[in-house]
């Protein structure tokens, strides 16, 4: 009887470390900062660390795996505002879609162009950018283009389908304040809806 009542009393007290053990393996996952002199318990904790880390990599991967389906879907190349599909050679009413390169914008038909680059923003959309009047520009010499913004969008565009997109005319900044006075310049010639051409 003594033997078994001692079994017990042993049995009890490993299962009371073991939960003990359990409790502190508990904490130091739930806490990857606490670092215990306990054999065992740096390493989990670095273990713990690592597999942290690894989720974050796993996130990144995932995120430009997004980015670049993203790309894939908004096929680069030449689209034409819909409604607009009699401007056959160009002259106004299409923009190229070139992630790399300058592209030109048309404010005023055979008149006012713009040059402009395109910028993927986080939210998928793509922002568009002045950079400076184009060498095609006949008009607009009192436009105060040296004063607008390069650094805020002018316009946004907003994929539809792989073959479609919408741009939204946002107007040039000055000093982070919106141009009033040239809010027409690119709103009728630009915002809509295109398709690729």
């Amino acid at each position: 009887m003594k033997n078994l009542l001692g079994t017990a009393i042993l049995l009890l007290t490993l299962l009371g470390c073991k939960n003990d053990q359990s409790d502190q393996e508990y904490d130091s996952s739930a806490n990857s900062n606490t670092s215990y002199s306990i054999s065992g318990k740096s390493e989990r904790n670095r273990q713990s660390k690592d597999s942290l880390n690894l989720s974050n990599s796993t996130t990144n991967s995932e995120i430009n795996e997004a980015s670049e389906k993203l790309k894939e879907s908004f096929p680069l190349g030449n689209y034409i505002k819909v409604g607009e599909e009699t401007d056959s050679n160009c002259n106004c009413y299409c923009i190229s879609i070139n992630y790399s390169d300058i592209s030109t914008f048309c404010l005023v038909q055979n008149e006012m162009y713009i040059n402009v680059k395109f910028v993927q923003n986080q939210s998928g959309s793509t922002d568009v950018y002045f950079i400076d009047v184009s060498d095609r520009n006949k008009q607009g010499k009192e436009i105060p283009w040296n004063d607008f913004d390069t650094d805020s969008p002018i316009a946004n565009i907003t994929n539809i389908d792989g073959n479609t997109f919408e741009l939204d005319w946002l107007n040039f900044k000055i000093n982070g304040d919106l141009a009033k006075d040239y809010a027409i310049y690119g709103k009728k010639t630009l915002e809509g809806k295109y398709k690729i051409k």
